[in-house]
């Protein structure tokens, strides 16, 4: 290259503005809003519930497999494993309405924490029908 086609010097650009996500259809929040009400609902089943389930399992401590006490403890659980799968359903009903929100560039924040509020209940659910599956006989 001679130096009569060499371009020499400096550009400044501009500083970017910042990228203001728009806010969600009001819909779209209403929908997440509502599945969230449900699910706290369906927790409110869920956590009625329990104690009736404990008292149940905890009857069946120390009898064998396949006695009527062992079976009455498997089906107390299943309400709670009811509920659980309810919620659970909400709970990928608000993460589908999250992450379309999401790839339209949308602002997030109020589904975000409409999502953590049920997958804490979903997740709290899980280690109580866990801990209580652990204390029927096998």
């Amino acid at each position: 290259m001679r130096d009569g086609e060499r371009i020499v010097g400096e550009m400044e650009t501009a500083p970017a503005a910042p990228y203001i996500a728009p806010s969600p259809p009001p819909a779209t929040v209403e929908e997440a809003v509502a599945l969230a009400a449900q699910a706290r609902g369906v927790h409110g089943e869920f956590t009625a519930a329990e104690p009736g389930v404990r008292a149940r399992i905890g009857a069946a401590r120390g009898t064998f497999v396949g006695s009527e006490t062992w079976s009455d403890a498997q089906v107390a659980l299943t309400i709670l494993e009811s509920h659980h799968g309810r919620l659970t359903v909400m709970l990928a009903d608000i993460d589908a309405l999250y992450v379309d929100t999401s790839s339209e560039g949308q602002a997030v924040a109020l589904l975000a924490e409409e999502r953590d509020a049920v997958a804490a209940m979903a997740s709290a659910q899980a280690e109580t029908i866990a801990s209580l599956l652990a204390a029927i006989p096998r």
